[in-house]
């Protein structure tokens, strides 16, 4: 599995990155079910080099949600702020 550049998750849309961030983890689980069964050190190499690349695609994801919430919080103060004024003048 090719790794994903950071440049990359940045101009991904939200559906792509969940997508791929399951990808990654179903990988991960099939490599370390590989690595146990047939005491396979590649594999489990393989596996936490995924993992790493999990954390930044997970790391994307928060993000994302995390800038939505401030977003939509932002946009809910101004609402209010907006009614207070028309309200005053």
């Amino acid at each position: 599995m090719e790794k994903v550049k950071s440049d990359n998750l940045a101009k991904m849309p939200d559906h792509e990155i969940e997508s791929l961030y399951r990808k990654v983890t179903g990988n991960i689980r099939a490599l370390r079910k590989k690595a146990k069964r047939y005491n396979d050190e590649y594999s489990l190499e393989t596996a936490l080099s995924l993992e790493i690349e999990a954390c930044y695609i997970w790391r994307e994801l928060e993000t994302r949600k995390m800038r939505k919430a401030a977003h939509e919080s932002f946009l809910r103060d101004m609402k209010g702020d907006r009614a207070r004024f028309e309200n005053i003048s």
